[in-house]
């Protein structure tokens, strides 16, 4: 069944974009825009310090046990807003253009996420990316598609579990294509699985950890094809 056409996240964040910018011209002129722009300096430099700190707390905590530290910290920044409010270190007028930011920058990234959709393809290409702090799984039983996609970008962990799957009959490998920006992806394997590096020149900075086969000519392959700067990209065998 046809849906129609597909906006792209990326066109319909610089459309609110656009739109918030006119908006702010319209009703406050060339003023209001100067406005904006200094407030933005002011608040992007402290979000992506919240941002940074967030991302070491993820990194450094174990799996599911992070909420409890990044709940502290939002309470700790509640009570800094209070007391700034309190003693007058922040305005009120302040506060709300800074609100109007904030409310601007969670549409955009609102805009940027994406709603899962299947297709066809899913049966031969399977997809999963995570983006700063979120751990995402890919997890397959029975036959394995012929082709993954995975992506880990700025502390985002992606693991691809194939350890349950069955190898497609007639295939003369599976292709793992990995993109890596300051993020981590582990790949888990069946124990008579062979792994193989394909295209790694565009892999900067990479640390790899895991056993790879030199023969071409092995049976039930596994090719990763790395690209990016920075991270980690671990392979686990059963046994």
């Amino acid at each position: 069944m046809d849906n129609g056409p597909v906006l792209s996240s990326t066109r319909v964040a610089a459309g609110l974009l656009v739109a918030v910018v006119g908006t702010a011209w319209a009703v406050g002129g060339t003023d209001q825009l100067l406005r904006i722009g200094r407030l933005a300096l002011v608040v992007l430099p402290v979000l992506f310090g919240v941002v940074a700190v967030v991302m070491v707390v993820r990194a450094a905590m174990p799996a599911g046990t992070a909420a409890g530290p990044v709940a502290l910290l939002a309470l700790a920044a509640g009570g800094l807003l209070a007391a700034a409010l309190v003693f007058g270190w922040v305005s009120p007028a302040n506060l709300t253009d800074t609100a109007a930011v904030a409310v601007t920058g969670g549409g955009l990234a609102l805009a940027l996420s994406r709603r899962r959709v299947h297709h066809e393809l899913d049966a031969i290409i399977r997809r999963r990316a995570a983006m700063l702090l979120s751990r995402k799984e890919l997890r397959i039983v029975g036959d394995a598609p012929e082709k993954c996609v995975v992506r880990a970008v700025l502390g985002g962990q992606v693991t691809l579990n194939l350890s349950e799957a069955e190898y497609p009959p007639g295939s003369d490998g599976i292709v793992v294509d990995i993109t890596v920006w300051c993020g981590r992806v582990v790949i888990s394997v069946p124990a008579g699985w062979q792994v193989q590096a394909g295209r790694v020149e565009l892999a900067r900075r990479m640390q790899y950890d895991g056993e790879l086969e030199v023969l071409k000519s092995a049976e039930r392959r596994v090719v990763l094809n790395l690209q990016g700067l920075g991270g980690f990209v671990g392979v686990r065998r059963g046994r």
